[in-house]
């Protein structure tokens, strides 16, 4: 029945891009498609649609706007609520795509780089490397000055000295 209705409502409409529709009928249109679907009208709808995506964009600012315009509810992932942070115990929410990113949930990114780091043990040549890096910016003020390698560009603490003097 919503399949025959559907169809109706696109027979009756101009073809795609044929003519520009005001700001109401647009708007008439997105609340009939939401009614029939169920579903906000989203980027895969278009093709059904008898505007352009950018004349939407053109006529409303965004494609959001329109929909607000509409009253039709934006396309969002529902949050995911009462997560918890692996390393502070601490509440939060994420949509379902940034869960599937991560193996842990973390609340912030401090919290991902101490979970991370905790019990790292570093190598001689590193421990060797971080304390000249500490003692050159004691003694030059922190001035860093790019120098290009082979093929990597590294930070090197250089004092720099003008030709000038």
């Amino acid at each position: 029945m919503i399949i025959i209705t559907l169809a109706r409502l696109i027979l009756t409409m101009p073809k795609h891009g044929q003519s520009k529709l005001s700001a109401r009928e647009m708007t008439k249109i997105v609340n009939d498609f939401y009614k029939l679907t169920g579903e906000s009208p989203g980027l895969k709808h278009i093709p059904h649609l008898p505007f352009s995506k950018k004349h939407a964009i053109d006529t409303f600012g965004t494609w959001n706007n329109m929909l607000n315009t509409a009253n039709v509810p934006l396309n969002r992932n529902p949050l995911i609520k009462n997560l918890k942070c692996k390393m502070c115990k601490k509440t939060f929410d994420r949509q379902h795509k940034e869960i599937k990113k991560a193996k842990f949930s973390f609340c912030d990114s401090a919290c991902s780089a101490k979970f991370y780091t905790t019990g790292r043990k570093h190598s001689e040549e590193t421990k060797r490397k971080i304390s000249e890096t500490l003692k050159a910016r004691r003694i030059f003020g922190g001035i860093t000055k790019k120098k290009k390698t082979s093929k990597t560009v590294t930070n090197s603490l250089v004092p720099y000295y003008s030709d000038s003097d």
